[in-house]
């Protein structure tokens, strides 16, 4: 079985450093994977640096629309990333400098 850490992110592509930083030096000790989901944020060039920074660590996958932050829509959240892995990660996945 696998963990999967899911980081939901709208516009904060600056938290994100040090909240992956905090988890890559505390990894959890079982296998895991880190699932960053872009919740529509429209900022190609900070979408840009955080790709080419943390690519090789976690997956990323950019929602086509705002699923929104509230219980429910973060359960959709969790749930579209879910069929992305499954159905469509082709259309998804971003690599840089030999991805993840």
């Amino acid at each position: 079985m696998k963990l999967s850490i899911i980081i939901v992110n709208y516009k904060g592509y600056d938290d994100l450093n040090p909240c992956l930083t905090a988890l890559i030096q505390n990894a959890p000790k079982t296998a895991h994977e880190i699932i960053v989901v872009d919740n529509d944020s429209q900022q190609p060039e900070k979408e840009k640096e955080f790709l080419k920074k943390w690519g090789s660590h976690v997956m990323y996958l950019k929602a086509s629309r705002n699923l929104g932050f509230g219980e429910r829509e973060a359960r959709e959240a969790v749930r579209e990333a879910s069929r992305i892995l499954r159905e469509e990660p082709s259309h998804y996945r971003q690599e840089f400098d030999g991805g993840w």
